[in-house]
């Protein structure tokens, strides 16, 4: 039974039941690297809270409109790389989401 409840406030979490109005800035930062193997660049997302923190990531194509979304899990012990080997290519112009229920979207333009 424990583990539905938490699997529930986990999704709960994830998808909006908490009213942004209580909602604070969420607690990272992004930058951007060249990607040493493949193409485009690579996510460098730090948390600054000193405990893991789940996310749905969306990156949103500049040039083509096609939306690639996931769950990420974010971990204050060191950043999260994300580019060509996870399956997360980004390139200039792309638009880049952060969501978690008890934070304010971070939204990242990477620049053309």
């Amino acid at each position: 039974m424990k583990k539905i409840i938490l699997a529930t406030a986990s999704a709960a979490m994830l998808l909006g039941s908490i009213p942004s109005a209580v909602a604070e800035v969420f607690p990272a930062t992004v930058a951007f690297r060249k990607a040493a193997t493949g193409p485009g660049y690579v996510l460098i997302i730090n948390t600054t809270v000193k405990q893991d923190l789940p996310a749905m990531l969306t990156v949103t194509s500049g040039a083509l409109g096609s939306v690639n979304r996931r769950t990420v899990n974010l971990t204050w012990r060191h950043p999260t790389q994300l580019g060509y080997l996870e399956g997360v290519t980004v390139y200039p112009g792309d638009h880049i989401e952060l969501a978690n229920n008890y934070y304010d979207t971070l939204t990242v333009d990477l620049p053309r």
